[in-house]
């Protein structure tokens, strides 16, 4: 016994050191890593293998070119290779294992033999492509005729394709192609494609859209007998579709503010899980037993065994920032702009944060120790973390949470001025006061913001509040109700009374340019009814000698894709009614005479001739006429409009409706017919 006792204590010596050996032996590795530099080619976030041991890169990437310069802001863009390439790379050595040239080919088989992409398009076919991930040749192809998206089949066999209205089921192993059977009601195109985790069953999501709301329809079939199993319709939403759990016993469907947890089989819904975000993220653990999803600044953390909620994570009261799980379950990234944060999926406590200036996006690293980011102007890198992860994660960041749970959530306009008033310098606030009303739109109210002054600080917003503020008076636009604080504060500092109301009827008026239909009220004015025009007919004709009940006038131009779809809409709609209900009249427009000139957005020699073509058709059974300046001039002052559009006129000559140009023939079809069904009907009543 006495001899055990010294052996023993020899024993938990030597485990004592190789714990300290190991310990500091993970921390020189994770600031080795941290010097990594990956190869200035690559670009994009690399896109590993099934087994982590190779990824798939974007080389070379675009070259950074100064693009020009407004108010001082140099604005840069990227001209990118003619060609695209990919470089499948060894990540023990960064050494090329195979090239693929003309494509970026980044979906993996589940096996890792393999990668497909599509690729081509415009001038060019779509094409399907197979690659060999050892050699980079190429296995199989298939063309498509449409904008496809593909999903590989958890056996590596097959690929789920959606192209356009139909859905397609490609044997790589034999190149041969199956057409699915869509339900007889299908006339909208298909998305999210999403194999089972059996490979028993397969989903696809439909939007529906109508002019006055967006319908979706998921639908799941039999991956052998490509029979449909069940239908999940979410009448009023844009369904982003369905994700089987890992262990596939659940099936999640986002529709309608909620996460349904279904049983496919049962074509039954288990639970609901209600969220207060528009479009919810949602993710599982890899073994199942947990979901996370978003409810506006909330991450919640959800027990599907029990249906009870487990934790919840305070994220950034805008609401707005990604997610994800690390590959041991173990904790969260949360992502908000250039500030990253991990938080722990057992507490829910935060293990630290650090800002990343340029961070577009970030994953964590299937090998472990640390995160990858996408950068966005330089290729991507490499972040250590802390190994392991206890308290400060980030080897030169900061402890604790980033203070997202202080950030400002205002009500009222008053309470926007205050926190510009406590945000900003007098500096700042100097500058904006000084700034000019009408160039109030470089620091927000847009798509595109020149100057981050403002931005910096209600970026940082929740908006809940402020929204429903807004919404009292009918403003639900963001950017609409970003513009109206701007302009509100600017007025409030320079001791000018808030045009509130003013404000809103102006972008109305601006946002009905771009809406696929607008309801109209509008009476022509004589000397553009009675203006006689020369047609295709070889005789002179007016808006007021064309017959029927209903009226068409078509404005396009020659040289965009929208154009095809408008005279396409206004074939398939013509042929549907009878002269004595619907007359139509082409007008052809010179592109110099758009208030947007066109001559320099030709998409290609194709779109031209497909444009003649149905004119050249079109012509044969409608008038067809192409109109000079001083007629565009009236017209488009009539209809307060000066771009191309469809108007739809009532017997009497009054404009009930226009059809801006939208970016599908079926959107066109159904916008015009939204229109003039219910117009006929109320005339035969």
């Amino acid at each position: 016994m006495k001899g055990f006792i010294p052996h023993l204590l020899v024993i938990l010596l030597c485990l004592f050191c190789q714990s300290l050996f190991c310990e500091a032996q993970a921390q020189a590795q994770a600031q080795a890593q941290a010097k990594i530099s990956l190869p200035n080619e690559w670009w994009k976030v690399p896109s590993w293998s099934p087994d982590h041991k190779r990824v798939a890169v974007y080389s070379p990437g675009p070259e950074k070119v100064r693009c020009g310069e407004r108010n001082g802001v140099v604005f840069w863009g990227y001209k990118y290779p003619e060609a695209e390439h990919t470089k499948i790379i060894n990540c023990s050595d960064y050494s090329v294992i195979a090239e693929i040239d003309g494509v970026f080919a980044s979906e993996w088989s589940p096996d890792g033999t393999r990668l497909a992409a599509v690729h081509g398009g415009f001038e060019h076919p779509r094409i399907l492509s197979v690659f060999d991930s050892a050699t980079g040749k190429v296995l199989k192809t298939l063309e498509l005729k449409d904008h496809s998206s593909i999903a590989w089949s958890p056996q590596s066999d097959k690929i789920l394709i959606t192209a356009g209205k139909r859905v397609l089921i490609f044997d790589v192993l034999k190149g041969d192609v199956k057409e699915v059977a869509v339900p007889n009601s299908s006339k909208s195109e298909w998305f999210s494609e999403v194999w089972s985790s059996d490979g028993k069953y397969f989903c696809c999501v439909e939007w529906q859209r109508t002019i006055e709301l967006d319908r979706s329809v998921v639908t799941i079939w039999n991956s052998d007998t490509l029979e449909i199993v069940s239908q999940i319709t979410f009448p009023k939403c844009r369904s982003s579709g369905g994700r089987w759990s890992p262990k596939g016993d659940f099936f999640v469907c986002e529709g309608e503010n909620k996460l349904h947890l279904m049983d496919v089989l049962a074509k039954k819904e288990i639970f609901a899980l209600h969220s207060r975000s528009k479009y919810m993220k949602y993710h599982w653990t890899t073994d199942g037993k947990k979901l996370l999803y978003d409810d506006y600044d909330v991450i919640r953390v959800f027990d599907p065994a029990t249906l009870k909620e487990e934790l919840s994570i305070k994220g950034p009261a805008n609401g707005f920032f990604d997610f994800s799980i690390s590959p041991d379950n173990r904790f969260i990234l949360i992502g908000d702009r250039e500030i990253l944060t991990i938080c722990s999926l057992e507490t829910s406590g935060f293990l630290g944060y650090a800002e990343f200036p340029g961070c577009e996006k970030a994953e964590w690293n299937p090998n472990g120790g640390g995160l990858v980011l996408q950068m966005r102007d330089e290729p991507p890198k490499f972040v250590a973390l802390e190994s392991p992860i206890k308290h400060d994660a980030f080897l030169n960041g900061k402890s604790g949470s980033p203070g997202w749970e202080n950030n400002c959530r205002p009500r009222t306009l008053e309470e926007c001025f205050a926190s510009f008033d406590k945000e900003l310098s007098a500096a700042q606030v100097a500058k904006f006061k000084n700034s000019k009303e009408d160039h109030l739109g470089i620091y927000g109210g847009g798509h595109i913001i020149t100057d981050s002054m403002m931005c910096d600080v209600y970026s940082k917003w929740g908006m809940e509040a402020l929204n429903r503020y807004f919404a009292a008076v009918n403003v639900t636009d963001p950017c609409e109700i970003d513009g109206i604080v701007l302009d509100s504060y600017w007025r409030h500092l320079n001791h000018k009374p808030l045009v509130i109301d003013q404000k809103i009827r102006a972008n109305q008026a601006w946002r009905d340019q771009f809406r696929s239909s607008v309801p109209k009220s509008v009476v022509l004015p004589e000397a553009v009814l009675n203006y006689e025009i020369a047609t295709s007919t070889d005789k002179n004709m007016s808006i007021r000698m064309l017959p029927g009940k209903i009226k068409l006038i078509v404005l396009y131009a020659n040289g965009q894709p929208v154009d095809c779809f408008a005279l396409r809409a206004l074939k398939s709609v013509s042929e549907k009614f009878s002269l004595k209900d619907l007359s139509c009249i082409l007008l052809l427009v010179d592109s110099k005479f758009l208030k947007f000139d066109d001559n320099g957005n030709d998409r290609s020699d194709k779109t031209h001739s497909d444009i003649n073509a149905l004119v050249s058709e079109l012509s044969a059974r409608l008038p067809t006429a192409k109109i000079s300046r001083d007629y565009w001039k009236m017209l488009s002052a009539a209809t307060e409009y000066p771009e191309r559009q469809i108007l739809i006129l009532a017997e009497n000559n009054t404009i009930i409706g226009s059809v801006h140009h939208a970016f599908s023939e079926d959107d066109m079809v159904k916008a015009i017919e939204g229109f003039i069904v219910p117009a006929l009907r109320s005339e035969k009543n």
